[in-house]
């Protein structure tokens, strides 16, 4: 018999749609902070960071420089600096309103991910720690006997990518599309929201707004 696609999702962006400030610029506040990256390291993120803004950017190389502090690192111990960073660096910039949105699908019984290109180290505590979501889909970095080697999978969780991973586990979790809601804030989700029945563009940047006026896609903004 074959088994039916059952439960709507509702998916979200996360950096700047359920959290003020960007995730992975807080993890290396957080890492410098507590003195595991060095000067030197802090100088390159700015300069690809720059690289970013021009999109110029090689996104696998950047996510393999930003696993450098943690290479040699086990799960116990990254799991003791991410709750650090959740607790003392993360936690005041979530929206309450974002919090509050979560929790309203996740009552009328949807199935809720976040889905962000950020490196899956600093996105998985978040999603279960703060929103307490089913699921997140992010870029993932590789371990070998749970020791993070530097690496990550090369399907980064980027741009179209971020619609072609949703893609993949609503179609291996038996979960439907029809009728769902997307949130995001960048042009960078602009595939992402086109796999919702209802896209709402969230705090978004000019090119979503004017994408979002342009499909008639519902625009939100939180407020705290």
């Amino acid at each position: 018999m074959t088994k039916q696609y059952s439960k709507k999702v509702a998916f979200f962006d996360l950096d700047g749609t359920l959290v003020k400030k960007d995730t992975y610029s807080l993890f290396i506040k957080c890492l410098q902070d507590n003195k595991l990256c060095d000067e030197q390291f802090i100088q390159k993120d700015k300069e690809l960071l720059k690289q970013f803004v021009n999109g110029t950017l090689n996104m696998e190389e950047f996510f393999r420089f930003a696993l450098l502090p943690l290479i040699n690192l086990n799960k116990a111990q990254i799991k003791e600096i991410t709750d650090n960073y959740i607790e003392n660096y993360l936690r005041p910039y979530v929206y309450e309103d974002a919090l509050k949105l979560v929790n309203s699908y996740k009552s009328k019984g949807y199935y809720t991910i976040i889905v962000s290109a950020t490196i899956d180290v600093i996105v998985q505590p978040i999603a279960s720690k703060i929103f307490n979501v089913d699921h997140s889909i992010s870029t993932e970095a590789i371990y070998n006997n749970d020791i993070i080697i530097g690496e990550v999978d090369p399907m980064i969780c980027h741009q179209e990518n971020k619609a072609i991973k949703l893609k993949k586990y609503c179609k291996e979790n038996f979960l439907t599309l029809e009728g769902s809601h997307g949130y995001g804030d960048t042009i960078n989700d602009k595939e992402l929201l086109q796999c919702a029945t209802y896209a709402h563009a969230t705090n978004p940047h000019p090119l979503l707004k004017d994408f979002a006026l342009t499909n008639n896609w519902d625009i939100i903004y939180f407020n705290k």
